[in-house]
């Protein structure tokens, strides 16, 4: 982000997956959480999206409020991070959800490489 010339601080970035493994509701054990907590300590706002997973659940369980699809096409994100390789966000157009400088995370390698900046 910082390459790119964006503020960390106060940015907006949007986790795709929170589910303990892909096309699985399973929250338990999920690593996500660490990924989210360490970009709040960042100053960053993050936002997770995961239509597998309950939202009722993830509110009472990690205290997180999930995004819902509506919202996704409203927003503009300086990040994205592919956590989870549900088979749904291949699906997704990346372009409608990323802001004009903005810097795609693929922790799964579900992207194609020219959509995204890096990848695990």
């Amino acid at each position: 982000m910082l390459q790119k010339g964006i503020n960390i601080k106060g940015a907006n970035i949007l986790i795709l997956g929170f589910t303990f493994k892909e096309n699985c509701p399973d929250i338990r054990n999920t690593s996500v959480i660490k990924i989210y907590n360490e970009l709040l300590e960042y100053g960053t706002r993050p936002a997770v999206y995961d239509p597998w997973v309950d939202p009722v659940l993830a509110k009472n369980k990690y205290g997180i409020e999930l995004e819902n699809p509506e919202t996704l096409e409203k927003m503009r994100y300086d990040g994205i991070i592919i956590a989870v390789a549900h088979s749904c966000f291949l699906e997704f157009d990346l372009s409608k959800i990323r802001a004009i400088k903005s810097v795609v995370f693929d922790c799964k390698a579900i992207y194609n490489p020219s959509e995204i900046d890096a990848r695990l």
